[in-house]
């Protein structure tokens, strides 16, 4: 089944035990925050109208994911086809890392997606570059994450990310970093030049580092 609106397609199945509260959760989400996070990357429009597909049966979403990577109980969202796919709040809740999540919680995992699919829109080449688009999806979105100690080495950030123990929480404090302390137009030109990024990566975790000895990040 399918709804449509102007911007995007929802597709869902009917097993789901919240469907309509998941469908309201969704389309409330993007309507409210999708032009401010279109804004941050300058765009106007996308080049297709994307589709959100709502899984309501995890074998399903685990089989999708085998096809990019090694599913793992906490994945319960991606982008890796172009558009958004996400498990059912009721199939997160069944998951051991989601049990608790909340319909707030629920909301930023789908707007922490379309933070991927702008940057995608921009420029999908990721390598080397995964902590960036998460570092940038997490503080977009609105999630808050514990401060961390980041104690990594760019290699484990740049290659090994979801190895990394505390990775989300690594890169939500770098992202932060960033956001507050460089300019719009040098994050915007990471996004395009993802090999710019690679370049100063280094330089980047160790001004973080430095300045987190200073301060706790709120």
């Amino acid at each position: 089944m399918k709804f449509f609106s102007d911007d995007f397609i929802i597709t869902y199945t009917t097993e789901t035990q919240n469907l309509v509260e998941v469908i309201e959760v969704i389309v409330e989400a993007l309507i409210v925050n999708m032009k401010k996070i279109m804004d941050f990357f300058g765009l106007k429009e996308f080049n297709n109208k994307k589709e959100i597909i709502i899984y309501s049966n995890i074998d399903k979403y685990a089989k999708h994911m085998s096809k990019y990577i090694l599913y793992q109980d906490w994945m319960i969202a991606d982008t890796s086809d172009g558009n958004i796919n996400i498990l059912s709040l009721d199939m997160c809740q069944k998951t051991n890392a989601h049990k608790n999540m909340s319909y707030e919680e629920y909301k930023k995992v789908i707007l922490h997606e379309f933070v991927h699919i702008c940057q995608s829109e921009i420029n999908p080449n990721s390598d080397g570059c995964e902590w960036f688009w998460e570092a940038l999806a997490t503080n977009l979105s609105g999630q808050i994450f514990y401060d961390i100690n980041i104690n990594c080495t760019k290699e484990a950030l740049m290659y090994d990310y979801y190895n990394l123990a505390g990775n989300y929480a690594i890169t939500y404090k770098i992202g932060k970093y960033m956001l507050e302390n460089m300019k719009h137009d040098k994050i915007l030109e990471y996004v395009r030049i993802p090999e710019r990024l690679c370049n100063e990566t280094e330089a980047i975790l160790q001004t973080v580092k430095t300045a987190s000895k200073k301060f706790r990040f709120k």
